[in-house]
């Protein structure tokens, strides 16, 4: 990575990362692309940038290091200041690349398709990633599920136009629903005298103990942990009546 003189304070902070991105940026460039299509050799290197552009990015808006060494960070180039830009803009908060809306870099003069929302593209047509940058889409709805833009080597669902129509869910936000709507359920089935509460309780801890967290995490169902009282009960118990046995024998034998 080029060393430049008078970098403001703080650019040690930032500086190994940007060396990481420089080495990355440099294995891409000598690259001969055998086997690739002209335009399938540059998208690495616009992925790079776009990851080199927005940790620049969200280390200022993290307050990470100062505007000074912002701005210098990108007057120098260490990242996109017109991809920046246009983050700032409301629905082109993960554009993946300056070039996807470039009306003059498209032959219909209009944007590139990884603009239009996957659940409006026609059907009937293989899902392809962008000509300019291999994105497939960086509309902000679908991309901030993943992050950044859904790259042609992210990993994602198999039918994404699909999974779109279902609202773009995330793993951790199917299992919230299914919670919920099993909740719901339960609720009406208490509310109409079918379930009581001590039934759901029950199938609650019965769902808890089927689930592999609760065998990793016991404390999260105290309920199966035998309480250490109960454990010194039974000889306390056995003691007393031992000694109410004894006291019965005294007795016999007095009378006797």
């Amino acid at each position: 990575m080029r060393v430049r003189r008078n970098a403001p304070e703080g650019f040690d902070q930032v500086e190994e990362q940007l060396h990481v991105y420089a080495e990355q940026m440099k294995a891409h460039l000598v690259e001969e692309g055998i086997g690739k299509r002209k335009q399938e050799v540059r998208w690495p290197i616009i992925q790079i940038s776009w990851n080199r552009s927005r940790y620049v990015y969200d280390k200022y808006r993290s307050g990470e290091i100062n505007r000074k060494l912002y701005e210098w960070l990108l007057e120098n180039d260490y990242a996109d200041a017109s991809l920046i830009a246009k983050w700032k803009k409301p629905g082109y908060e993960f554009l993946c690349s300056p070039l996807c809306i470039d009306a003059g870099q498209t032959n219909f003069g209009s944007t590139c398709i990884c603009r239009v929302p996957l659940a409006q593209r026609d059907k009937n047509k293989t899902m392809n990633a962008c000509a300019q940058s291999g994105c497939y889409s960086c509309v902000s709805e679908e991309a901030s599920r993943f992050k950044h833009p859904i790259w042609h080597d992210t990993p994602r669902p198999a039918d994404l136009k699909a999974w779109a129509l279902a609202g773009c869910p995330t793993k951790r936000g199917l299992a919230k629903r299914r919670a919920q709507a099993a909740k719901r359920s339960q609720d009406a089935l208490v509310a109409s005298g079918v379930l009581n509460y001590s039934d759901s309780d029950a199938s609650e801890d019965a769902e808890e103990e089927e689930e592999p967290v609760a065998e990793d995490n016991p404390a999260e169902t105290p309920e199966e942990t035998p309480a250490p009282e109960e454990e010194a009960s039974e000889p306390e118990n056995d003691e007393h009546t031992l000694a109410a046995d004894d006291d019965e024998q005294v007795d016999k034998t007095s009378k006797e």
